[in-house]
């Protein structure tokens, strides 16, 4: 099961994850509530709204969150790889 692609409704939740669109192709993301990583300010935002403790596939990329619900579901996903045993230290170094 490891690093193979999953059914989305077998999605773990609130966990980071990468999910699958044919038609937007992969992204970083969790299946969680917006709860769970939104500041309080932001929260307040969305008002009475019920739905920031709605359970919703997110994508998270450099401009934000996009909630990625209706036809946007993603159809797979698949957890993380694990991070590398040995790193390369010198290719984080940059020249000044």
């Amino acid at each position: 099961m490891e690093n193979e692609w999953q059914p989305i409704d077998t999605a773990l939740k609130h966990t980071d994850l990468l999910f699958f669109r044919a038609d937007q192709g992969v992204c970083f993301g969790q299946y969680t509530t917006c709860d769970e990583w939104m500041t309080d300010s932001e929260k307040e935002n969305f008002g009475d709204d019920d739905s920031v403790y709605d359970l919703d596939f997110w994508c998270f990329d450099h401009s934000g969150a996009t909630r990625m619900d209706g036809d946007l579901k993603p159809t797979h996903w698949m957890p993380l790889p694990k991070e590398p045993k040995e790193i390369d230290n010198a290719s984080f170094q940059t020249e000044i």
